[in-house]
């Protein structure tokens, strides 16, 4: 009775909470009659009308028993009999059983189907008297099994069939975790489908950061002098990169920070060789990826004995802190590439990442973006691409060569404003009020 009032009790406080007042107020019904079964009250009321019925029919049972002695007997040996058992039985259960049977067929889903023949048990046996007690208990219970096995793991708005087919693959899937809890067979089982399971995780996991580590996937050749950092299958994850092509181009220093772990960033530093001189470069956006870790074991027999333990992923995040790219060319002519516009898989604004590019000599070309920028041309003619509006760009300009640099500017013809502080020239556009 008390594991009824208390599933009753909590099944009124979720419906009330989430404004279902019909139902909430039925399961508060249950509960506080359930109370009163424990206290002895309904018992107490109980009595009271049977005192009351006995009283009314008493004139006409002695009038039967006076003409036909037998049939008085054979009514008393009944009344004996039946006397205990309803005594026991609860015309108010049985009617809280029915309405329950009712809500759950009109639920027409496979939820309230198998509810429903549980509520039909439960309440046949509840007829039966103290005979019944144990079985309606553990019905009880395993109805409270299914109802969070439906509650958690089989969504209500699916289709009837995909329900279905998802209370086997459950029900399947919670009797396999209890035979490898409970036995001998099972725990010898659970182990090496366990171990099984952990080893191809972990082993998934350390390819995947064992291809962190690999230069070749952060960058693609393209028409064979430019080298592009955002179509490499893992350009995404370079974060904090640094890039210095030596000086005929054939070769570069390629460093980047792979990945965190546990706080602690591994750093990558490689030779890279092209094959021929590289000339362009498109810059990259890449964000280095943070990782924790944890110890997962597989144990058996109560969780007492452990037959496997890896230390494996246990979340990723981004690290905002490596939204940023250095990049250096050489004599040559080099061109320098911002994307103007992020994809939308990007968890980041444009404006929210930081190139340092560095022409040193030659022509160099810098086609900029909305990224924030510091440009060094240093010798040679160097000219800026840049876009009026939206970008964030400082320009060094100092050289000795004495040779002329350019900055181009893309404007829909918005009002401008040129300033000179000390020997900076400052463009800003003028937004109307």
């Amino acid at each position: 009775e008390a594991l009824e009032v208390a599933i009753a009790l909590q099944s009124s406080i979720q419906e009330l909470e989430k404004g279902d007042l019909p139902h909430g107020m039925v399961d508060l019904a249950k509960s506080i009659h359930g109370i009163g079964k424990l206290t002895g009250l309904n018992k107490k009321f109980s009595k009271v009308a049977t005192k009351m019925l006995g009283k009314a029919l008493r004139p006409s049972v002695d009038e039967v028993t006076e003409e036909l002695p037998e049939l008085g007997s054979e009514v008393g040996e009944l009344g004996s009999a039946v006397g205990p058992l309803v005594e026991e039985v609860s015309i108010v259960s049985v009617a809280f059983g029915i309405y329950n049977i009712v809500e759950d067929i009109k639920a027409h889903s496979v939820h309230g189907y198998i509810d429903a023949g549980f509520d039909i048990a439960i309440t046949g046996l509840s007829l039966l008297g103290p005979e019944g007690k144990l079985i309606s208990m553990c019905l009880t219970v395993l109805k409270q099994y299914f109802d969070i096995l439906f509650n958690f793991h089989i969504p209500k708005d699916a289709p009837f069939r995909v329900q279905v087919v998802d209370f086997f693959k459950q029900l399947g899937q919670n009797i396999l975790n209890f035979y490898e809890t409970f036995s001998p067979i099972g725990w010898i089982v659970g182990g090496i489908v366990g171990s099984h399971k952990l080893n191809s995780q972990y082993d998934k996991q350390q390819a995947f950061l064992s291809q962190l580590t690999d230069y070749h996937n952060y960058f693609k050749m393209v028409n064979g002098s430019t080298v592009d950092f955002t179509r490499g299958i893992d350009s995404h994850y370079a974060g904090s990169v640094t890039f210095r092509l030596a000086e005929d181009g054939t070769t570069a220093r390629f460093s980047y920070v792979s990945a965190i772990m546990d706080g602690a960033p591994h750093y990558e530093s490689k030779e890279v060789n092209f094959g021929s001189p590289v000339h362009d470069v498109v810059l990259g956006l890449g964000e280095t990826a943070k990782f924790t870790t944890k110890v997962q074991k597989v144990k058996v027999f109560f969780g007492l004995i452990t037959v496997d333990s890896k230390r494996i992923i246990n979340s990723e995040t981004d690290d905002q802190s490596s939204l940023h790219g250095t990049y250096y060319g050489n004599d040559m002519n080099n061109s320098f590439y911002a994307v103007q516009e992020l994809p939308p898989k990007y968890p980041f604004s444009a404006s929210q990442y930081g190139y340092e590019l560095y022409g040193l000599g030659g022509n160099d070309s810098f086609y900029l973006g909305p990224q924030r920028v510091h440009a060094h041309g240093g010798s040679g003619t160097d000219n800026y691409f840049l876009h009026i509006s939206g970008s964030n760009v400082t320009v060094d300009n100092y050289a000795t060569d004495g040779l002329q640099d350019h900055i181009i500017l893309y404007a829909n013809f918005e009002p401008t404003e040129y300033t000179r502080e000390c020997n900076n020239i400052v463009i800003s556009v003028i937004r109307p009020m």
